[in-house]
């Protein structure tokens, strides 16, 4: 991996996680859709403890792949929940990419 890159990812690890919003966003997607924290783990194949981690604010910085994970689950979108969690960079470089528009189709 390049130099250029190690520092990218690095810049994307040093967000800080905003623990309320994210835990907002989950909490009220899951209600939505009736479901407890124990049935969107299941869905989403992930413990129960690491939902309920989630909405505690236990989890520094959660996963890309189980924001991906929720948001498919629970109809949230991608960019909320990465921007939550504190990868706007991640979002800002995506969003040059067009990827993002491929994740929530």
């Amino acid at each position: 991996m390049s130099n250029l890159n190690k520092n990218k990812l690095k810049s994307f690890s040093k967000s800080k996680c905003n623990k309320n919003a994210l835990k907002k966003l989950i909490v009220s997607g899951r209600e939505s859709k009736n479901y407890s924290q124990r049935k969107l783990a299941r869905r989403i194949g992930l413990s129960n403890a690491t939902i309920s981690d989630l909405e505690r604010g236990e989890v520094q910085k959660p996963s890309v792949e189980i924001l991906i994970k929720i948001s498919e689950e629970l109809n949230i979108s991608i960019k909320k929940l990465l921007k939550a969690a504190g990868y706007g960079k991640l979002l800002t470089l995506l969003n040059n990419d067009n990827i993002l528009e491929e994740l929530e189709k």
